[in-house]
């Protein structure tokens, strides 16, 4: 694969920067800091980095003094397709499109296994650890191990699947060791046996304790259950001892209730006796008030009549006494008249003359009798007239008092009197009867009064008639007495056996254990020890398997290491002017190098070789490693000024082998020395940046 193009817009140093490579060697050249190793990042997060994530990697790569992160376009082409990479971080966009049949994947995911197939991995570590070398860290192979025992594992076997034995020995070791963590010494975070052990003797503990419980719960239940017994037929004998004394109670309540309730219906008897009596009541008394009114009234007026009539009679009587006395009266005849008048003469004829005495004695007496006789006429028939008069008046009166005694339904006044004095007597006697009727019914109404008899009568009967059911109930003080203290003996043994019942509830329910939980908690450890006994054997299989495969990982990793030697055993003499012979590498991909030297046996580059040669050493195990492990993908090999410490016979022989190499494979090599231009096919120099 071939990195034809590269475009950066706001990336590090770089606010918008752009070139081309082409195949073979590409140098590309600057002075410090002038971005060669910005540009190796921008090639790496242009292969690798996700941009719709966000890490302290991603945003370490954002343009100087700038909020918005980066763009990145890449142009590739490997098996004669060219395809278009872009990359905008800020907006978390990403696009491959095969620019000739047009076919775009548009998420990372979907365009892992293109770029994977171009590069030959997508593990950058993996690619760090072979294809890229930055400043000072040609020796920095080990930092790769993983990747690189895995991508062995997967050359040797030629596996197709992304899990190779180094893949399954790791997570069978992994399961293996999460398995039995915290067994040989204490973890706060335990692996599953270590649990399952704990679990397993927690629970026998409390299997252990719970036992204990439930026989004691089993022991209370069962005495629980002889108490119930017991207490059923204590209480149904306390019953019949309570029902007999509650009979004979009763009916000596009810004995002293019929007493009672015979005094009460006596007193309501007679309360209906007087109210019978009293057929009127309060209404009677008032009919005979109102009647005696009546009567008094109609009295008052025959009196008023009475006392009229006695005045007429009177008045009547006087005029007959002045009746007789206008009657003629026989000494005031015409002769006594003459002779009282001669006698008065003669008296008077000494005084008067006596011609006119002559004169007047024969008219006097018949002047005085014609007078007289007129007087009386005249006063008689007056007094004839009034008296006339005041009989009528009397008739009239004598008429009303006779209406008035009808009224009274009498026809006498002495009737009419009696008919008052009777009344005033029936009303005091009524009076009487309503007071001690009142005394009687003590506030109630007389209807009031008629229904508590009655309700006393019901009483009555219902008493009589349960007096009449206990009848066959009979004790006497003594046998009574016994009983009670049978009774008071049974109570006090039901009262200790019940709470004796109540404790052991409390204590059950205090302790909520029972059969189903212990059998829950036994079946609960079968499960665990079930559970131990798998794991147990899946950690012994897994102990076998890392076995059976660490020995064919062995076996593997010598075929694959026999392969890198070999190749390395290809660069090695000609890079180091046969000063080295050969290279071995062991199982953990340690390398050491045979002198020429004779009797120079073996040396490990590090600390012994001097840093151009240790560098040349590692190159080639590099060499090696692509060759072996990216087969025809042939990935552009990066180099950020390696050579830094070869002299120039070193950097002639180094650039001799890496010109072979780039007739099949692109290399970048960054550098800020020309000397490297006439080995290059393009030189990109970079300016000043703005």
């Amino acid at each position: 694969m071939q990195i034809k193009r590269l475009q950066l817009k706001e990336f590090k140093k770089f606010a918008d920067f752009e070139t081309e490579f082409s195949g073979g060697l590409n140098v590309v050249r600057g002075e410090n800091e002038q971005g060669k190793s910005t540009i190796v990042s921008a090639i790496l997060a242009g292969l690798f980095y996700d941009p719709t994530k966000r890490n302290k990697a991603i945003e370490g790569l954002k343009r100087w003094g700038s909020e918005e992160l980066y763009r990145i376009d890449m142009t590739l082409e490997g098996s004669g397709i060219t395809y278009e990479l872009q990359k905008d971080f800020e907006q978390k966009y990403f696009s491959l499109k095969d620019t000739t049949s047009g076919k775009e994947w548009t998420t990372v995911e979907e365009a892992r296994p293109v770029i994977g197939e171009l590069l030959g991995t997508t593990d950058p570590k993996l690619f760090l650890s072979t294809a890229a070398v930055r400043q000072d860290a040609m020796s920095s192979i080990h930092e790769g191990k993983k990747e690189l025992e895995q991508a062995i594992q997967q050359f040797v076997t030629s596996g197709g699947d992304d899990t190779s034995a180094v893949d399954v020995l790791r997570l069978l070791e992994k399961k293996l060791r999460d398995a039995e963590k915290g067994l040989d010494r204490p973890a706060s975070n335990p692996g599953v046996l270590k649990q399952l052990t704990e679990r397993k003797g927690a629970l026998e503990a409390k299997i252990a304790e719970l036992q204990v419980v439930v026989d004691d719960r089993a022991k209370r239940q069962k005495e629980n259950e002889e108490l119930r017994q017991q207490l059923r037929v204590q209480k149904e004998e306390q019953e019949v001892r309570v029902n007999m004394l509650n009979t004979a109670k009763e009916r000596r309540e009810l004995q002293q209730q019929r007493v009672a309730l015979e005094q009460q219906f006596e007193q309501a008897e007679r309360v209906r006796e007087a109210l019978d009596r009293q057929s009127g009541g309060p209404q009677e008394v008032e009919r005979v008030t109102e009647e005696l009114k009546r009567v008094e009234e109609l009295a008052a007026q025959v009196r008023d009549l009475e006392v009229q009539r006695a005045a007429l009679a009177k008045r009547i009587t006087a005029l007959d006494v002045l009746e007789e006395m206008h009657e003629p009266n026989p000494l005031l005849n015409p002769g006594m008249l003459g002779g009282l008048l001669l006698t008065a003469v003669a008296v008077g004829g000494f005084v008067f003359s006596p011609w006119t005495l002559t004169a007047l004695v024969p008219a006097v007496p018949l002047f005085i009798w014609a007078f007289q006789k007129r007087r009386n006429t005249k006063l008689k028939k007056q007094e004839e007239q009034q008296e006339e008069g005041l009989r009528t008046e009397d008739s009239a009166l004598q008429v009303q008092q006779q209406e008035l005694l009808q009224k009274a339904s009498v026809g006498t006044v002495d009737q009419l009197l009696q008919t008052k004095d009777r009344l005033t007597q029936e009303r005091e006697t009524l009076l009487k009867a309503q007071g001690e009727m009142e005394a009687l019914l003590k506030g109630k109404t007389a209807e009031q009064a008629r229904t508590e008899r009655t309700d006393i009568a019901k009483q009555l009967a219902t008493l009589e008639a349960r007096e009449a059911e206990l009848e066959g109930v009979t004790l006497d003080s003594r046998e009574e007495a016994k009983l009670e203290a049978e009774a008071a003996k049974a109570e006090k043994v039901i009262k200790e056996q019940t709470e004796r019942g109540i404790e052991n509830r409390a204590k059950i329910e205090a302790t909520p254990a029972s059969n189903d939980e212990l059998l829950q908690l036994q079946e609960e450890l079968e499960t665990v020890n079930e559970d131990l006994r798998r794991e147990q054997l899946l950690a012994d299989a897994h102990r076998l398997a890392i076995d059976v495969i660490s020995k064919s990982k062995d076996a593997v990793t010598k075929q694959a290491k026999d392969v890198l030697q070999e190749l390395m055993n290809e660069y090695l003499p000609r890079i180091t002017k046969d000063r080295y012979t050969a290279a071995h590498v062991d199982d953990s991909l340690n390398i050491t190098v045979e002198t020429g030297e004779q009797n120079g046996g073996e040396v490990t580059p590090d600390g012994v070789l001097s840093a151009g040669t240790v560098d040349q050493v590692y190159l080639i195990a590099r060499l090696a490693l692509m060759r072996l492990l990216y087969k025809d993908a042939r990935p552009p090999l990066i180099l950020d000024d390696p050579f830094v410490a070869f002299d120039d016979v070193r950097k002639a022989m180094t650039m001799g082998i890496l010109g072979e190499l780039a007739q099949e494979q692109q290399i970048l090599l960054f550098t800020h020395s020309p000397s490297y231009d006439g080995w290059a096919s393009t030189v990109v120099e970079l300016g000043a940046v703005k």
